[in-house]
């Protein structure tokens, strides 16, 4: 999986080998509350930048799930930036906040547009921006485009579809209008993906493993 994620990502930014350091900052929202963040910053061998892209973990993970990935990108040329969520990971240590309840999963469809918001002002607006999001964090992804997000290209894997996220309906409008390339990583009951012109998908084989 992990290399088909490399594969499709460096298609969408057309990487090139860079060198890369690693930042931890602090992220505030809008009610105070603290989100822990980590960040590739790619210095560019031959002065130019490729692109950036923002990882948001699954709910029953924190964002330490992403590290092989980074590695992998930052190899690529690839910048990354990663966060905890609210009442997950570090996020819980800087606030002192130990629920990590259903309510917090629920306030991510106000979290998150505002850390995108954050990130996009790190990043600036020159170089192509992809969103790779898993489970939770990819219906987020969905959300973030429905409202017209600035990125080229989405990477979903096992997309929840809940409605307080982006729900069904969100999704089958993303993906009957948006132009932007979709790489989805879904079981194999799931078809929805398949009518989008612009996407890339396959079907996980959920009885053998296999893909």
């Amino acid at each position: 999986m992990l290399l088909r994620l490399i594969f499709l990502i460096t298609i969408f930014l057309h990487a090139i080998k860079l060198g890369h350091t690693a930042e931890n900052k602090v992220w505030p929202l809008k009610d105070g509350y603290l989100v822990d963040v980590d960040s590739t910053s790619i210095k560019s061998i031959e002065g130019n930048k490729i692109g950036d892209v923002l990882l948001l973990h699954q709910c029953n993970r924190d964002k330490t799930m992403w590290l092989e990935l980074i590695q992998l990108l930052a190899v690529q040329g690839i910048s990354s930036t990663w966060l905890d969520y609210r009442g997950f990971g570090r996020s819980v240590a800087l606030n002192r906040d130990y629920s990590h309840s259903s309510n917090d999963r629920a306030r991510l469809v106000v979290d998150i547009p505002q850390v995108f918001a954050q990130w996009l002002d790190n990043v600036g607006s020159l170089h192509p921006k992809v969103i790779v999001g898993a489970s939770c964090g990819a219906g987020q992804a969905v959300a973030l485009a429905n409202f017209g997000a600035d990125i080229q290209g989405l990477v979903l894997i096992s997309p929840a579809l809940r409605d307080f996220w982006s729900g069904k309906e969100g999704f089958s409008l993303f993906l009957s209008t948006t132009t932007v390339p979709v790489f989805s990583i879904v079981a194999k009951y799931v078809h929805i993906l398949a009518d989008h012109e612009h996407s890339f998908w396959t079907n996980v084989n959920t009885d053998s493993g296999t893909s």
